[in-house]
């Protein structure tokens, strides 16, 4: 998936890293306040927006969730002492304001969620020729 801010600033992350992020931060006290619906929905003419934060289909976080999202990830990572480079590098681009939760091109993100719930070891390469998990 790829979260993107207004500034064009984007980051490529894992739907699983992002499902953690956000576990971990309510973990830590942040209080989701949901999603906005996505300029150019998918959902049917009519429907109601689910304020979700997955799947990523284009919805907006907005710059006071964000900015919560990233200092819940902060805290958690400063009380538990964890060197994890993915949620750190996920805390600091929520804390710089809101941002769009995009579908990576292609199946990417699928394809990961299966292998992951599949138990697979094998790693999904994509046409580059580099892991996706790797990104």
């Amino acid at each position: 998936m790829v979260l993107y801010h207004a500034t064009g600033r984007a980051m490529v992350i894992s739907p699983l890293l992002w499902r953690e992020a956000l576990a971990v931060a309510q973990g830590s006290g942040w209080k989701p306040a949901g999603t906005l619906a996505p300029l150019a929905s998918l959902e049917a003419a009519g429907e109601a927006w689910h304020g979700g934060y997955e799947p990523a289909e284009g919805q907006e976080v907005m710059r006071a969730d964000a900015r919560g999202l990233g200092e819940a990830l902060e805290q958690r990572l400063a009380v538990s002492g964890a060197a994890a480079r993915g949620l750190a590098e996920l805390a600091e681009f929520c804390r710089a304001g809101g941002f769009l939760v995009c579908p990576s091109p292609g199946n990417t993100d699928g394809l990961l969620m299966l292998a992951a719930h599949a138990g697979s070891a094998a790693q999904v390469v994509e046409r580059t020729g580099q892991p996706a998990a790797s990104r």
